[in-house]
């Protein structure tokens, strides 16, 4: 237990970095209590910000290696906690690779973007806001947005409008600091891989040996201990440009294997301790992991007529900790079953019934 909490506080504690300033053409100022300053190339924002962008300004920000934020004047916008944006008014291009560190908030309403790239538009009265998909996908207030629509939230209302792939090709042009992020998502060998996964696990079972045929009570003990594994996934029909989340739900192939090692309460077939090998075959889909198992025991010398290959199956399913860590770690909850039985009669065989805790990263 105590292994994993300590590396659930590694994953879900990171440090938020500091958006920089990283270009700017025309006049961009900051605001407070004090008055205004002028926005200076470089700067690393306060956590408490508000910008002011006057009209043909504009200026690239950088929240992370893999996250920026573009803004055309006349524009405002504050900073909350070196967390949260509030977009006041103004034109705004948001691009992330992987989950975005900071949070948005249009019109009262929050969006936090992942591996995505969206324009957002402001007018001065703030009576609505316009916004358009440039690449990726994500979903605002329930409604997953189309690249080929544009969308215009109004009154806690969306509504959505056909455009050409021409007209939204022009827009995303006119982010001239973003240009070379665009280029790097035209370009095949940018590409995303997201087909391994390394797993590891906690793994609790109780062990159950009994003769087959015989209403006898079985002996039982338990077992504790942890498992590595790597699984490779196949996917039916995975995009040329994988995202985070065709990861997480495309129905996919799942093959791998790895070790564990097991700590008994009871001897079992003479061992109390106990490293095995195992192999993995299995399909994925919506989170949810179904695999078949077969393992390699190799029983003590003194034990004989039993068989080194347990086989069985297990469940598994994954949630994304995408709301505390901006990376692809996910973890999983699982269920095993596993049958082992001697070689000789009469037929003793051993099941277990194993409770999986696991940490998943994706590569």
């Amino acid at each position: 237990m105590r292994f994993l909490l300590a590396a659930l506080i590694c994953i879900v504690s990171f440090e938020i970095r500091a958006a920089k300033v990283i270009h700017l053409q025309g006049r961009a100022f900051l605001q407070d209590s004090n008055g205004s300053s002028p926005l200076p190339r470089g700067l690393e924002l306060p956590k408490e910000t508000h910008l002011v962008l006057e009209k043909d300004s504009r200026t690239l920000i950088e929240i992370s290696e893999n996250t920026t934020f573009e803004i055309h004047g006349p524009a405002r916008a504050s900073l909350s906690s070196g967390l949260f944006w509030n977009l006041e008014e103004g034109r705004f291009l948001i691009f992330t690779r992987g989950l975005s560190l900071h949070r948005f908030r249009i019109l009262g309403e929050t969006i936090r973007p992942d591996s995505t790239s969206l324009e957002i538009e402001v007018p001065l009265h703030r009576e609505y806001a316009q916004m358009l998909l440039l690449w990726g996908s994500t979903s605002f207030m329930g409604e997953d947005l189309e690249s080929s629509r544009i969308y215009v939230f109004e009154k806690g209302r969306i509504h959505s409008g056909e455009i050409s792939a021409s007209d939204a090709l022009k827009r995303r042009q006119l982010y001239e600091f973003s240009q070379s992020r665009f280029k790097q998502e035209d370009d095949p060998s940018s590409d995303f891989s997201l087909r391994n996964q390394l797993v590891l696990s906690q793994v609790s079972a109780l062990n159950t040996y009994s003769e087959v045929g015989t209403t006898e009570s079985p002996a039982t003990s338990t077992s504790v201990g942890l498992r590595a594994e790597l699984i490779h996934k196949r996917y039916f029909d995975f995009p040329r440009r994988p995202q985070r989340i065709h990861y997480l739900r495309a129905p996919a192939l799942r093959l791998g294997g790895g070790f564990s090692y097991l700590s008994s309460t009871a001897a079992t077939f003479g061992a109390r301790q106990s490293l095995l090998a195992h192999g993995v075959v299995g399909a994925s889909w919506r989170g949810l992991a179904v695999d078949g198992v077969l393992s390699y025991l190799q029983p003590p010398a003194a034990v004989t007529n039993v068989s080194p290959l347990k086989y069985g199956g297990r469940a598994l399913y994954e949630w994304d900790l995408k709301e505390f860590a901006a990376n692809d770690v996910m973890i999983g909850l699982g269920y095993g079953y596993t049958v082992s039985k001697t070689t000789a009669t009469p037929v003793f065989k051993t099941v277990s019934h194993a409770l999986e805790v696991s940490f998943i990263f994706n590569f």
